[in-house]
């Protein structure tokens, strides 16, 4: 048994899964006397994946992890999960499941509880929340494009906020809850803008243009003055890179031969999460806003992917 399945099981003897919402003051499981680690502890919800290396028979589930400690806390267990994201107030979780080759948006308690789909059909990226936790942005197929929607979960029908026939996908909040970042394929080179959710007038300001790119996966501060993203380096090779908010000053953060993916700020702003390795193969890194201090969380032969720390 790995060390993955060993915590796993120590986690449901003890209860961990206990209700109320994760804190990042928890003490990990297996702290004992070793020193604190440099990074912040509070918990990363990830996508764990066993069995084969590619659907459908490989499984996929949310769980959350905490830095420091081989400690993973079970969240799902459809074995068809993928991409969570916590709510600002860390009590709910939003993530896809692929059922019968649809995605469908779910969220749950925190503690696992209060599992409820609230989106049909959506294309299988990001879901995510905005800054007061009322709604949610995603993209959806519409005549063979994906389009940036919003919805308040449990509410009214979404609402389309983009209708050009770009290429286009991963929609993120910006602290200033008034903005969302997402990329779009323009001049064909992938691109970051910042859309007004208000008046979506396509495709908004520009963050990172053709220089920048390709892109993928941008990430917005919580202070919402950069903008973490990946951008690819070469066929299925990739690095995180930071952007100015304004656009100013791209700047590589890692530099690996492996594929370097999925970025995601720590609550703190000082630290990121990210994803190494190939894609049926991911791993778990943290490192410094300015690349340093290089961290690998997940334990030797599991497979670990998207990480949401913030």
């Amino acid at each position: 048994m790995n060390r993955l399945a060993v915590a796993a099981a120590v986690l449901v003897v003890a209860g961990t899964a206990a209700c109320g919402p994760i804190r990042g003051d928890e003490t990990p499981v297996d702290a004992g006397t070793a020193p604190a680690p440099p990074y912040p502890t509070d918990p990363i919800l990830i996508r764990v994946d066993t069995g084969a290396d590619n659907p459908p028979e490989r499984r996929s589930s949310v769980f959350v992890l905490t830095p420091g400690s081989d400690a993973r806390r079970q969240i799902t267990d459809s074995g068809s999960d993928a991409s969570p994201k916590w709510s600002h107030d860390r009590k709910r979780i939003v993530f896809n499941r692929n059922e019968n080759d649809v995605n469908n948006t779910y969220t749950v308690n925190a503690d696992g509880s209060g599992l409820t789909k609230i989106i049909e059909n959506v294309s299988g990226g990001r879901v995510t929340w905005s800054m007061d936790d009322k709604r949610l942005a995603f993209t959806r197929s519409v005549a063979g494009v994906n389009q940036i929607f919003v919805v308040e979960p449990g509410g009214s029908a979404p609402t389309q906020l983009t209708r050009s026939t770009d290429e286009k996908d991963d929609p993120t909040w910006m602290a200033d809850g008034r903005h969302i970042t997402y990329w779009v394929k323009r001049d064909g080179t992938r691109q970051i803008y910042a859309l007004d959710v208000a008046k979506p007038s396509e495709p908004g300001r520009l963050i990172a243009g053709p220089q920048a790119g390709p892109v993928n996966d941008p990430a917005p501060s919580p202070d919402g003055k950069f903008v973490l993203y990946t951008r690819e380096t070469g066929p299925g090779t990739s690095d995180i890179w930071i952007i100015g908010a304004d656009g100013s000053n791209p700047h590589r953060l890692t530099s690996d031969p492996q594929r370097d993916m999925d970025p995601a700020w720590s609550p703190d702003g000082k630290w990121f999460a990210f994803v190494r390795g190939e894609l049926h193969r991911p791993t778990i890194m943290v490192a410094r806003v300015d690349g340093s201090g290089e961290t690998l969380l997940t334990a030797s032969g599991a497979r670990e992917g998207h990480p949401n720390w913030y």
